[in-house]
């Protein structure tokens, strides 16, 4: 799937989900708690309709968590380069 990779307010609509999948990834624009803009990757998630951070555990497993700060933009990951 080719997308447009240009920045998109959360107010104007939320990212599309390939069919057969259940999550797209997406760079996100964040806005922390000292009121700091950062910028992020996450993933949108089409059964829960929001966007979550993947941690990985020391262990080796992944743990899912729902982003609790502002997101103000988004926009799909680029394609790889080609090397």
């Amino acid at each position: 799937m080719t997308y447009n990779n240009a920045w998109v307010s959360v107010k104007d609509h939320l990212p599309e989900v390939p069919k057969g999948k259940h999550a797209v990834e997406v760079i996100i624009v964040v806005i922390e708690l000292d009121g700091e803009h950062i910028v992020s990757h996450s993933m949108f998630s089409k059964d829960k309709g929001n966007f979550e951070e993947l941690w990985y555990r020391p262990d080796g497993k992944y743990e899912w968590h729902l982003l609790s700060h502002e997101i103000t933009h988004w926009m799909y990951m680029p394609e790889l380069p080609r090397i």
